[in-house]
């Protein structure tokens, strides 16, 4: 059994870990199944395609890791777009009342088994460093900002959050 994490959403979203298709196989050469196009009967016209899975894996064998929640449909006022009062389009997601997320977090944590260090996540980046001042946290907080600043790019203004006894850094919610 090769094993593989994926997301479903039948019969209730979740994260799944499952059989994966044989890579090495001679019938569907690791793509787990074929596609059969059919017609209908009376036209002959194409009615829509079935998925005939392979007999290398089991698609259905998978255990559930993590329910998912339903996300709530999010409910924004009418907006005429040819309304001539200007662009309503134009508030922050702030000022529409919106969830603010930042661009950036910096996070200390485990980064392997036994070491320490810093894990710096947003807009397509994730990367991690080893602590670099473990006698000192202070002076561990600042050189973890300034590495930080230089995978980024440029200067951020960085605010502290403390939840549940955890402390992270965030940037770039404005």
């Amino acid at each position: 059994m090769r094993l593989r994490i994926r997301r479903i959403d039948w019969p209730r979203r979740a994260l799944v870990i499952g059989d994966t298709p044989r890579p090495d196989c001679p019938r569907c050469h690791g793509h787990g199944g074929w596609d059969h196009h059919y017609g209908d009967p009376v036209t002959g016209e194409y009615a829509g395609t079935d998925w005939e899975p392979c007999r290398c894996w089991d698609e259905d064998r998978y255990r559930v890791l993590l329910p998912l929640p339903r996300l709530p449909r999010r409910r924004t006022p009418y907006v005429d777009p040819w309304a001539t009062t200007g662009c309503s389009t134009a508030l922050s997601a702030a000022e529409r009342g919106w969830p603010v997320f930042p661009r950036y977090k910096l996070e200390p944590g485990w980064i392997d088994a036994d070491v320490s260090g810093w894990e710096l996540t947003g807009e397509h980046l994730i990367k991690c460093h080893e602590r670099f001042h473990p006698a000192d946290p202070n002076a561990d907080i600042e050189a973890a900002m300034d590495w930080a600043e230089g995978v980024i790019g440029s200067r951020q203004d960085w605010r502290h959050i403390r939840e549940q006894g955890f402390d992270r850094w965030e940037a770039g919610t404005s």
